[in-house]
């Protein structure tokens, strides 16, 4: 491959590398220095023309300008999210810098909703973020189980495991459009469920 590699990682960290820095003769080699807790949740060719986008088990969310600097194979990265003590992320990746492109998200407490990516204010990197879903009492230890980037009238099948092993499936497009302070709504389909594993696959 060619040009640059963006890699994330768990505690929010990112890492822009050239791709050559890979170029090794042997099968395997360091790809990142990684502090510990960490570990690595998303690789991906870097793309012109897009934003960084962080989605927290927390419910927070975070669309920054991609100014990453080049660093080496063995770096840790720089900061892509500031998280609070207790979060860690569980999606991120680039998205486009428009009003056509969504996430997708899904709670513990079973509810859905699509948020337009383009509504969340742009910000720096490795600022605190905002919510993109209201989560209830912090006491319940509700979280985000799902933020899939996917673009408007785009079609996705989600796969819901709930918390006592039982499978439903739900088409994308059955998931209403909200705005990113609410609960979101609960599915007609499954009604509220208690989701502890929600897996997106795009058609």
């Amino acid at each position: 491959p060619s040009g640059k590699v963006l890699t994330y990682t768990k505690l929010g960290m990112i890492k822009c590398t050239d791709w050559e820095d890979y170029a090794f003769s042997r099968s395997s080699c360091q790809a990142i220095k990684l502090k510990d807790g960490d570990s690595v949740i998303n690789v991906e060719q870097d793309l012109e023309n897009k934003d960084l986008f962080f989605v927290t088990n927390k419910g927070v969310c975070l669309r920054a300008n991609k100014t990453v600097p080049i660093q080496g194979r063995v770096a840790v990265g720089v900061k892509g999210i500031d998280l609070a003590s207790d979060d860690f992320v569980i999606t991120a990746t680039q998205t486009d810098d428009d009003t056509s492109t969504e996430v997708i998200i899904a709670t513990s407490f079973g509810t859905f909703k699509k948020v337009f990516i383009g509504t969340i204010t742009k910000t720096a990197r490795a600022c605190k973020g905002v919510k993109i879903v209201d989560l209830g009492d912090s006491k319940l230890n509700e979280c985000t189980v799902l933020a899939q980037v996917i673009k408007s009238g785009e079609n996705a099948l989600l796969t819901v495991v709930d918390r006592l092993g039982t499978m439903y499936y739900i088409d994308s497009l059955e998931i209403p459009q909200d705005s990113r302070t609410t609960k979101g709504k609960y599915v007609t389909k499954i009604g509220p469920c208690q989701p502890q594993v929600v897996y997106c696959a795009k058609r």
